[in-house]
Formats: structure tokens, C-alpha cells, sequence
């Protein structure tokens, strides 16, 4: 696990998971995270050692979020539920003792985030209008799976002005579009590939789903098309900013108006 380079056995995993306070029927989950966090298409070890101050972010979807009791409702990311708590937390100790991110050490983020205690939730499907994350990567809706991203804290995006959507859209794209963020590099670059950006160059890492036993991960495709049981479906996502409509926005100045 880089960039150390340590070896995780699943010893190591089960005593990280006890420090961290999980119960059995969390490992699952634990152990198909470390499989999606450790691919190349992550690239775990630029997350690791970077200067920014992204962390990786866990999301659960599927039956088990819900088996194990997750919180993907009021206060997802605060306290108040062990699931969320134990897992990212399970996370960051192995990322720690195995990966070796010590902070001043290999790990180089300037400021660094809470979420490097602990980053995890899931999807709040029964509450989406739209299908779960997963379905929409082609599993099933009684599948369970994971992915991660390297992301930014939470930001809250607020607009008690607006009541229609395109209102509200475009305080959402604006807020993503801030000046000095890796959204405004990405936009002016065209060519970042590091951005660790939770809404720009993102490394998504879709996992196999879980088991509804809970005791293996299964991939998705055959052994003969995929000889790897990392069975892992990565892409980039930039996302389009609209353009502005607001006399706020008007009166802003956007990345391409400054000189570089």
C-alpha cells in the first residue's frame, strides 16, 4: 500500500478494524474499500502524498448500508453512528499504519481536512428521486457496493432567493466553479489528470458488489474476460459549468479573464 509500500494482510486489517471500533459484520465493507482504494486507477499513492488537502471518501450503496446500519440522512457526515465512524475510521488507520501517511512525513497536504479521521456514508437511496448510484454503473439494486474518490471537505451550497431550479443550479455551479479550487485549474489547464477535486478530474473507483452474506466480493464478469477479481470500472468526471445568469455572477470575474 503505497507510498510506503506496506504489506496488508488480513490480520493487519481485522487489528486496524478493531482499533477503530468495528464490528464483525462491518469487514465487508472494510475489505472491498481497501480492493477499490488500492487500484491503479486511483492512484492512492498521489492522494496519499499530496500537497492538497483532499482525503479518500467512502460511499456505501446496496442492502448492506442499510443491514449494518449506515447513516445516508440528516448529519451523514457528523456524529451520532458507529458505522460511518469505524469504517472511514478503520480506513485512515490502515492508510496510517500500512500506507505509511504520516502527516509531515509522506503524507505533504498543507492543511489537511477532518475527513482524514474519518470519511465515510451512504447513499441515501430511499429518499433519491433518482436511481442509486450504483444501478445507474450497471448493478442490480439488491447488489452492495463501494467506491471511493479523493475528495474536498463538505460544502454547503445555500440559495434563499431562488425558487425555481435554474435558480438554485446555478448557485450549485457557482459554488463548484469557485476561484482557487481544482475546479478553476481544471478549467484553465484542460489537461490536469492530478486533480483531487471532488467534483473535477475525480478517480472514481467503482468496487464489485459485496455478498449479501457479507462474506466475499464477487466481480461482475467472468474470470475470462476479466482475469483479475478486481473487477473495478474507473473514469474522470469534469463537470460543465452553466454559464452565468445572476448579476452577482455578472459582476464576477472568472478564471479565463485572468492572466495565467
Amino acid at each position: 500500500m503505497p507510498p510506503r509500500h506496506g504489506s496488508l494482510s488480513r490480520e493487519v486489517l481485522a487489528i486496524n478494524m478493531v482499533m477503530a471500533g468495528c464490528k464483525p459484520e462491518y469487514a465487508p465493507v472494510v475489505r472491498a474499500a481497501m480492493l477499490a482504494l488500492t487500484v491503479d486507477a486511483f492512484n492512492l499513492n498521489g492522494v496519499q502524498a499530496t500537497t492538497h488537502m483532499a482525503a479518500p471518501l467512502l460511499i456505501v450503496n446496496g442492502p448492506i448500508a442499510r443491514e449494518i446500519g449506515m447513516n445516508g440522512d440528516c448529519n451523514a457526515f457528523g456524529s451520532g453512528n458507529r458505522a460511518n465512524a469505524t469504517i472511514g475510521r478503520a480506513l485512515r488507520l490502515v492508510l496510517l499504519n500500512v500506507g505509511g501517511g504520516w502527516p509531515g512525513e509522506l503524507d505533504k497536504s498543507t492543511l489537511g481536512h477532518p475527513g482524514k479521521y474519518t470519511y465515510c456514508v451512504a447513499e441515501n437511496e430511499m429518499a433519491s428521486p433518482w436511481a442509486p448510484y450504483h444501478v445507474e454503473k450497471g448493478f442490480s439494486a439488491e447488489d452492495s457496493t463501494v467506491f471511493v474518490l479523493a475528495a474536498e471537505p463538505p460544502h454547503s451550497v445555500t440559495n434563499h432567493v431562488a425558487n425555481d431550479p435554474e435558480g438554485i443550479l446555478d448557485s450549485i455551479a457557482s459554488a463548484m466553479s469557485t476561484i482557487a479550487n481544482n475546479n478553476a485549474e481544471f478549467r484553465s489547464c484542460r489537461a490536469s489528470t492530478t486533480s483531487t477535486s471532488l467534483w473535477s478530474a475525480v478517480r472514481l473507483a467503482v468496487f464489485p458488489p459485496l455478498s449479501r452474506a457479507g462474506a466475499t466480493c464477487r466481480p461482475r464478469c467472468s474470470a475470462a474476460s476479466k482475469p483479475s477479481t478486481k473487477a473495478v470500472f474507473a473514469r474522470r468526471r469534469s463537470v460543465s459549468t452553466a454559464p452565468a445568469t445572476s448579476e452577482l455572477d455578472q459582476r464576477r470575474p472568472t478564471w479565463d479573464d485572468r492572466t495565467e
